[in-house]
């Protein structure tokens, strides 16, 4: 009961039919990988940069690589929540993955408003690409491995891949590409019990109905 008052993310279900344009890239591009972005302006993302300068940096960056690759697809998923914050979204990142992907056909943007379920693409693709979201920990205990781009807040805890350089980085995107892998079962438990307490543990009814945030610590 307690997951029921949850804000929903996702507007379809992960058991909806994914809509035919997206199958048919799908089919077409039988390597593809799942990018997903996080809202920008989101306080969660605050000096989580690494590797990469900011999210714009690795659009950048990412979108060029895979569009001078057509032997591989790219699905870029914008957050869901630019709808729900529409009146203080500065930018939208469907928009920005668009301007450069330049109309490669091997990458499919998939904007904020497109009722697509993330969690229906994860079954589908080869590996993850985040930059801190938390959906990459999701990835990875469905047997997706997932890349993070900047420094989530489940860093260092062994579950997604962490590389150390853009050149890291890519080498991890080629060599998925090439074959395919599996997180381990450590990363999977550790993804896990990360989700648990932060999504269970370590909210507003674990703590009681009358229980104030601003009495909370981090």
């Amino acid at each position: 009961e307690w997951l029921q008052e949850y804000h929903r993310v996702q507007r379809a279900s992960a058991e909806e039919q994914l809509p035919a344009p997206v199958e048919r890239f799908l089919a077409d591009h039988p390597t593809t990988f799942l990018l997903a972005t996080n809202v920008v302006g989101d306080s969660a993302t605050l000096r989580a940069a690494t590797i990469f300068r900011s999210q714009r940096h690795w659009l950048s960056e990412v979108l060029p690589f895979f569009a001078e690759r057509p032997q591989l697809g790219l699905i870029v998923r914008a957050h869901p929540d630019e709808e729900w914050l529409s009146a203080t979204i500065v930018e939208r990142m469907g928009d920005l993955a668009a301007q450069f992907a330049r109309g490669a056909p091997n990458i499919l943007i998939l904007k904020s408003s497109d009722r697509v379920s993330s969690y229906a693409l994860i079954r589908r693709v080869r590996a993850g690409l985040v930059w801190m979201s938390t959906i990459g920990v999701d990835m990875i205990i469905r047997g997706v491995p997932a890349i993070a781009a900047a420094r989530p807040k489940y860093g260092g805890l062994g579950i997604v891949w962490e590389p150390s350089s853009p050149k890291e980085y890519f080498d991890l995107v080629l060599q998925f590409a090439r074959q395919p892998a599996r997180p381990s079962p450590q990363q999977s438990e550790m993804g896990k019990r990360y989700l648990s307490v932060i999504g269970k543990e370590f909210s507003f009814q674990a703590f009681g109905s009358a229980f104030r945030g601003r009495d909370l610590t981090l």
